[in-house]
């Protein structure tokens, strides 16, 4: 048995303006920039007119065992 890396990972950024903390699961995992991920979870923000910050983003990435 061994880990294995998922195709997706969890984003936490700031929300634009605020001190909110916002999550976002299933973004793509090899996304290799903070700026990457920034442009993903704006696309989806966009609709309510919100968009988040790169400054201390964090990304988790799980490994499964197979």
């Amino acid at each position: 048995m061994q880990f294995s890396d998922t195709m997706t990972a969890k984003i936490t950024a700031t929300l634009t303006g605020t001190t909110n903390r916002i999550t976002f699961d299933g973004t793509t995992a090899d996304t290799p920039t903070p700026e990457n991920a920034k442009a993903q979870i704006d696309k989806i923000l966009d609709i309510v007119g919100k968009s988040v910050t790169t400054n201390k983003m964090t990304r988790t990435i799980t490994q499964e065992a197979s």
